[in-house]
């Protein structure tokens, strides 16, 4: 598996060279192909990323909440939010970044009205294949840039965020039932949830829940908890010395040996193995 990383940060003299966008701007920039290994974590960043995954998987954690990331997947950090991601260890992802700055005042309300938050901060966008052309565009060669070129890849890099916005925007009118799903399913980690029981919670029927569920997130209700429920207990085994008995509670599993299982299923190590091998 071909691994390769670049980035680039941008000089004094190029910052002030696009002063045009000195209220939406990226700073840095970069590419990381099949990134082995990856992971970073901040605890007082003063900046927004967004992050664009063309392929493979990963995780994301800010604050207490943790998100499981995949190809076809944009995500979001904020300023002074905690954050954590990683690639995953078996498909680690490739992803481009950026570090932006967004003094505007305007910025903040354009991505709550995106519907784009700390609580949501994954989109999984239908018509991704622009977003990662667009992606490609701003960080291609960018070390040769002349500063006219340079004002062009700001330029590509805020229509690109805004593109991101209004796709987030129109997708983002979930259906109230699958809202409620998802509030639930977040809401409640340590408890079994299947499908009948979030069809009795929401109060509408399983077939139509199951429909609007993966029509509006992409994955079934089952795989969406899967998915919830190893990626918080990855980061549980990797951030605390709890036993994997009680990870495996914390994480809705009511059977140790279950938990284990399906952890070793989806990430091909034991919990038990996994938390040896990054220690």
């Amino acid at each position: 598996m071909k691994t390769s990383f670049a980035e680039y940060i941008l000089s004094e003299k190029q910052l002030t060279s696009v002063a045009l966008f000195d209220r939406l701007y990226f700073e840095r920039t970069g590419f990381f192909e099949n990134a082995f290994s990856h992971r970073m974590a901040r605890t007082n960043p003063d900046f927004y990323m967004v992050f664009v995954c063309v392929g493979g998987k990963g995780t994301l954690t800010l604050g207490n909440r943790n998100f499981a990331i995949s190809a076809g997947d944009v995500f979001f950090t904020f300023p002074h939010l905690p954050h954590l991601y990683a690639a995953d260890e078996n498909e680690p992802w490739s992803i481009y970044w950026s570090h932006f700055y967004a003094a505007h005042p305007y910025v903040p309300e354009i991505l709550k009205s995106s519907a784009i938050s700390a609580e949501h901060p994954v989109l999984h966008i239908r018509r991704f294949g622009e977003i990662a052309d667009l992606s490609k565009t701003i960080f291609s060669d960018l070390y040769k840039c002349s500063a006219a070129e340079l004002m062009y890849r700001q330029s590509v890099f805020v229509h690109m965020l805004f593109k991101i916005f209004t796709l987030a925007s129109s997708q983002n009118k979930k259906d109230p039932y699958v809202s409620k799903a998802l509030e639930y399913i977040h809401g409640n980690p340590d408890k079994y949830i299947s499908l009948d029981i979030l069809a009795d919670k929401c109060g509408v029927s399983k077939y139509y829940l199951s429909h609007m569920f993966t029509e509006q997130t992409g994955v079934s209700v089952k795989q969406y908890i899967l998915s919830l429920r190893l990626s918080n207990a990855k980061f549980l085994l990797e951030s605390t010395e709890k036993s994997v008995t009680e990870i495996s509670q914390m994480c809705g599993y009511e059977n140790s040996m279950y938990f284990s299982n399906a952890f070793k299923k989806y990430y091909g190590l034991s919990p038990k193995n996994y938390r040896k091998s990054i220690f």
